[in-house]
């Protein structure tokens, strides 16, 4: 099997594993738990219980990290989300979620029964969340006698990487006395997100797009008052569970130190991202979609240019990643040339600006044949 060296060897765009780069330290700590059914070496107890020293180190990390009360542990937010609902609501309840929500939140409510109702965004080009909109959609819904269980907030979308003012929603959400849950996947772990300071009762994170960790793993993250409400997934794990739930637990433990320190960059790289948004742009016929300024590392480029440029190849829409590759430049979806869907994060101004200069280099090449 062919060793992966990606992340020596390439610029990686791919939004979904910007996040997810792992240091050496993490790695080191889950390779010393990959054979096999390593993991039992720790445990004690019935086959469904993680170490328990592990585990309670990584809870008290995450709840002061979160500003929760509860840690519950799940393979990613995917299950994170449903772990929620199916303890707090019940069939025929309904909801309210953004309209950028993942499809993966509308999946859960209605595997269980749960009515979904979403706001609207403001479209092209920036496809913004108003805050305000779940209050419109709560009172008409009031009004038919539907008044939803729970508000759920994409803090920011993986489409075009809008960051949403979560304080405000949950304004509203304690005005209507209706819990709040953040979708954090693509925030938390990039910067610090605290449930408590914002006042929402409840979020999931994923450790692997954005804390650093190899493997599948999620959290939710829970508020005092609705820890013994949750229903834990352990009771209904299976033996055969817990090396993967230890790897991957061991990697989000060994990824904390790196996760509180990284953090303080976050800064930075919001404006990584919008100096690359401005560079791309001045090579004309690509424009950012989503809110400018950007507020986060993910970015959705139009860029018909590419798409023009790719149509007279012979490889069509695979011309663009393949060339790319020749350049050291990979991560962008091979046979996507209308929209470019990338990430900034954890690169340097050096090597967005080696990217900025390889996209200029064949637009000036190829213009001409358009």
């Amino acid at each position: 099997m062919k060793i992966r060296n990606t992340p020596e060897d390439y610029i990686n765009l791919n939004p979904l594993q910007a996040g997810g780069r792992t240091v050496a330290e993490t790695r080191l700590a889950v390779n010393s738990y990959a054979d096999g059914y390593a993991g039992y070496d720790q445990y004690s107890g019935p086959f469904f219980q993680i170490p328990k020293k592990e585990t309670e180190q990584l809870i008290d990390k995450l709840k002061i990290f979160l500003g929760a009360d509860g840690i519950f542990f799940t393979h990613g937010v995917r299950e994170a989300k449903y772990l929620l609902m199916q303890s707090i609501l019940e069939n025929n309840d309904s909801i309210i979620v953004d309209g950028n929500a993942h499809f993966s939140t509308v999946l859960a409510a209605e595997k269980l029964g749960v009515k979904v109702f979403q706001t609207k965004n403001s479209g092209f080009p920036d496809y913004k969340i108003n805050p305000k909109n779940y209050e419109t959609l709560i009172e008409s819904l009031k009004k038919k006698n539907q008044k939803p269980r729970l508000l759920v907030l994409t803090q920011v979308d993986g489409t075009y990487g809008n960051l949403v003012d979560a304080a405000k929603v949950a304004l509203i959400a304690k005005k209507h006395d209706i819990p709040l849950l953040l979708n954090s996947a693509y925030l938390s772990g990039r910067t610090k997100v605290d449930i408590g300071e914002i006042g929402a009762d409840f979020i999931v994170i994923s450790g692997h797009k954005s804390f650093g960790v190899p493997g599948h793993i999620g959290a939710l993250g829970v508020s005092e008052k609705w820890i013994d409400k949750i229903k834990s997934p352990d009771k209904d794990a299976k033996p055969w569970d817990l090396p993967a739930r230890y790897l991957a637990i061991t990697g989000l433990l060994a990824s904390m130190d790196t996760i509180e320190k990284r953090v303080g960059n976050w800064d930075e790289e919001v404006k990584k991202a919008n100096w690359f948004v401005e560079k791309m742009e001045s090579l004309g016929d690509i424009k950012l979609l989503g809110e400018k300024p950007k507020q986060h590392d993910l970015i959705l480029f139009d860029t018909p240019i590419l798409e023009r440029i790719s149509a007279n190849k012979r490889k069509k829409g695979y011309y663009l990643a393949e060339k790319l590759k020749e350049f050291g430049i990979i991560g962008l979806r091979p046979g996507q040339t209308k929209e470019l869907r990338i990430s900034t994060y954890g690169l340097t101004r050096s090597q967005l600006d080696y990217v900025y200069q390889t996209f200029a280099k064949l637009i000036k090449e190829e213009n001409h044949g358009i």
